[in-house]
C-alpha cells in the first residue's frame, strides 16, 4: 500500500557510484526547465534514502527549491501518476514543454562514466544484456572501445608512444591555424598554394607569406 508523506530533502542522498557524469549543458537546461515549469518528474530513492533514479534532479532541485518534499512509500507494484493541477490539459504551452525537455534533457545530460561501468560489470557482475542493451552499445555511449576497457587496456604512456612512432619533433608542437572561407576564396588559396614553391603546405605558406610581407 502506497503512503504519502512530508520529508525533507536533507533526508536524501545522491548516488553514490553514478553512472552518469551529466553535462554542463543537460543541467543547465534541467535548470532552466524547473525554474519555468516547476517540478515534473519524480525521483527514486532506496529504503535507505540514496537516490537511484534521477540524480540530476536531486542536485538541480537542491539549488531551485527549499527543504520541503512530497515522499510517496510504495513497493514498485503499481503504477504513480503525478497530476499536475496548474497545468489544463495536455496541449499548454508548459505541457508540450515539458514534454519535450522530459526527453531531450535526459539526451544533453548523458555522459556515462568508464569507470563505474566497468566496475558494475567487473566487480558486481552487472549485465547489460539483461536490460537490453549490448556492450557494443554501452562502447558506443562510452565512446571506448568496450572490449579493451574490460581487458585492462590503457592510455598508452609517453615512453610507449616514442617507441611506436619516434621522437617528437619541433615541429609537432607548431601551431594550426584554422578558418572558414567562402568557396571562391578557398579556390583562389588552393590556386596560390599550387603556384607556390615549398616542400609541404607549412613551407609553400611560409614561402607565400614572405612574398607578400617581405
Amino acid at each position: 500500500m502506497a503512503k504519502i508523506k512530508s520529508g525533507k530533502f536533507a533526508d536524501f542522498t545522491p548516488t553514490k557510484r553514478n553512472s552518469n557524469k551529466h553535462t554542463m549543458k543537460g543541467m543547465r537546461s534541467l535548470d532552466s526547465s524547473m525554474s519555468e515549469d516547476g517540478y515534473t518528474a519524480p525521483m527514486t530513492a532506496a529504503a535507505d534514502g540514496e537516490i537511484i533514479d534521477g540524480d540530476a534532479r536531486f542536485e538541480a532541485s537542491g539549488n531551485r527549491f527549499n527543504d520541503d518534499v512530497i515522499v510517496i512509500e510504495h513497493d514498485g507494484s503499481k503504477p504513480i501518476v503525478a497530476v499536475r493541477t496548474d497545468i489544463k490539459d495536455a496541449e499548454a504551452p508548459a505541457a508540450r514543454r515539458i514534454h519535450y525537455r522530459a526527453n531531450l534533457t535526459a539526451w544533453q545530460n548523458l555522459e556515462m562514466d568508464s569507470q563505474v561501468v566497468i566496475e558494475d560489470i567487473k566487480e558486481f557482475d552487472f549485465d547489460f544484456e539483461s536490460i537490453g542493451v549490448g556492450l557494443d552499445e554501452i562502447g558506443d555511449l562510452l565512446e571506448r572501445d568496450i572490449e579493451g576497457l574490460l581487458n585492462g587496456n590503457k592510455t598508452p604512456s609517453l615512453d610507449d608512444l616514442e617507441n611506436e612512432y619516434g621522437d617528437p619533433q619541433e615541429r609537432d608542437f607548431w601551431p594550426y591555424i584554422r578558418v572558414q572561407v567562402s568557396p571562391d576564396t578557398f579556390d583562389r588559396w588552393t590556386e596560390l598554394m599550387g603556384k607556390t614553391d615549398g616542400e609541404d603546405e607549412a613551407q609553400k605558406v611560409e614561402n607565400l607569406l614572405g612574398s607578400i610581407c617581405p
